[in-house]
């Protein structure tokens, strides 16, 4: 599972619902503060190295009645707007040229050429605007305010000679602002700089308050889905793992299984008439080879195979009596049933094969017959009824418990069986395996719980 790659944006992250309301109230402030003002056009330049310009808006002031009003871009027609730099870069129409070099020079630029060019036409028509005049302000913003790092220099646009654009300067310019000044208005006045430059320098504060707003976002939105590809990964690996290590129960119950079986080998060494679930296994697949005498190809039969497969199986594990009752009703019997119908046993091969079945069914339940083991004088009673216990209550007990108590019995119980200082030494070893695993499983269940608690992202990026 691949995780999601950050977003690494070289422009301002910001929705054009947003923009375009923070471009109204700043355009509208801009009026309000400059009665020279006629009109302010807002134009929002994108991410190097494009450039794309795109114009938000326009507010205009109604000499008449000074009214304000404000027109979205989707309202006006604008040979600007969509534009990228290589275009006003390379275009000597008038306002796009004043534009293009306001961009470039990330300096004010007036209709009339520079802002001290303007000033001093000004002065000479007698302090008045004789005509419509109009100047473009950019709006800037630190690179470092900006990025997380700085792009490479091959990001960066060139401009007609093939100078790389703001290579060497420590900010870019975000915003264009062309500011149409009314005819027979006021000449910039001490404070008009002051006051352009103030807002816009405020306007570029309050756009990346919002760029930084909507990138952290956008941060814990990643996260979020980082965390949460993580987390499935984490716990997917944490399942295959306890999968893994369950295997460890099984050789657990490998070893109570003999356990089990060494209790019912006592028994029918005391009581040798009682059916014998090996014993009679071995006669059901002698009874199958007689019939393959009688009706050839009955050795080959696939369900003679799975047959033969069942019971062999239950011959060699000694599953508890349940276990056995399921395996015998549901594998066993139905295939026994199906061989006889199938290759028309004799009555003889019938008798054989009920009386065999019907004592496999009875020998599950030997270690059980408490008046067998009343008759075993040479076991104390206490040690008989605390191995019976353990061979067939087994599912009563955690296995850490259960191995526990079977290591203090086979410790106590003076009689010999094949493997017995083995089998202890396999518990005693088991018996810690399994105390770990409980551990660990506890501790893991515990972690993945905290992986689904579903913390926050917010907290998870701000802590």
């Amino acid at each position: 599972m691949a995780l999601r790659a950050r977003n690494n944006t070289l422009g301002l992250q910001i929705s054009s619902s947003l923009l375009d309301r923070v471009c109204q109230r700043f355009t509208e402030l801009l009026l309000l503060c400059l009665p020279q003002a006629n009109k302010v056009t807002f134009y929002f330049v994108g991410s190097i190295p494009h450039l794309k310009i795109t114009r938000v808006g326009m507010a205009t002031r109604n000499r008449k009645t000074n009214e304000i009003q404000w027109g979205a871009s989707s309202q006006m027609e604008s040979d600007v707007s969509g534009k990228t730099w290589k275009d006003v870069r390379d275009c000597s129409t008038y306002v796009l040229g004043a534009l293009a070099s306001c961009l470039r020079n990330q300096k004010t630029w007036a209709s009339s050429g520079s802002k001290d060019a303007f000033n001093k036409k000004v002065e000479k028509s007698c302090k008045k605007v004789l005509e419509n005049h109009f100047h473009f302000q950019p709006v800037l913003m630190k690179k470092a305010d900006l990025w997380d790092s700085m792009p490479p220099a091959s990001v960066y646009p060139k401009d007609r000679g093939g100078k790389k654009l703001w290579l060497n300067t420590d900010s870019i310019t975000v915003a264009l602002i062309k500011i149409d000044l009314a005819p027979e208005s006021s000449p910039f006045g001490p404070d008009y700089s002051q006051i352009t430059e103030e807002l816009t320098g405020a306007l570029a504060i309050q756009l990346l308050h919002l760029h930084s707003k909507q990138s952290l976002s956008k941060k814990i939105e990643v996260i979020t889905e980082e965390r949460d590809e993580i987390r499935a990964i984490l716990v997917g690996q944490i399942r295959k793992i306890m999968t893994k290590l369950g295997f460890i129960y099984r050789v657990i119950d490998n070893e109570v299984a003999y356990l089990r079986q060494t209790w019912e080998n006592i028994i029918h060494e005391c009581h040798p008439e009682q059916p014998c679930r090996s014993n009679i296994v071995e006669q059901l697949n002698l009874l199958l080879q007689e019939l393959n005498i009688d009706h050839k190809g009955v050795a080959k039969s696939e369900t003679v195979k799975q047959l033969v497969w069942y019971q062999n199986k239950l011959a060699e594990f000694c599953f508890l009596p349940e276990e056995n009752e399921v395996w015998f009703q549901q594998k066993i019997l139905p295939l026994w049933k199906n061989t006889a119908s199938k290759y028309n046993s004799t009555p003889e091969v019938k008798r054989q094969m009920k009386k065999l079945l019907n004592q496999l069914e009875q020998s599950f339940y030997v270690g059980l017959n408490e008046t067998l083991i009343d008759k075993i004088d040479d076991i104390p009673h206490a040690v008989k009824a605390k191995w019976m216990s353990l061979a067939y209550n087994e599912k009563d007990l955690k296995k850490v418990d259960l191995l526990k108590e079977y290591t203090h019995l086979l410790e106590e119980v003076y009689i010999d069986f094949p493997n017995k200082r083995k089998t202890l030494e396999n518990l005693i070893c088991l018996r810690n395996v399994a105390v770990y695993l409980e551990d660990l499983e506890g501790k893991l269940n515990k972690h993945i719980g905290e992986y689904e608690d579903n913390t926050p992202a917010e907290q998870i990026y701000l802590h």
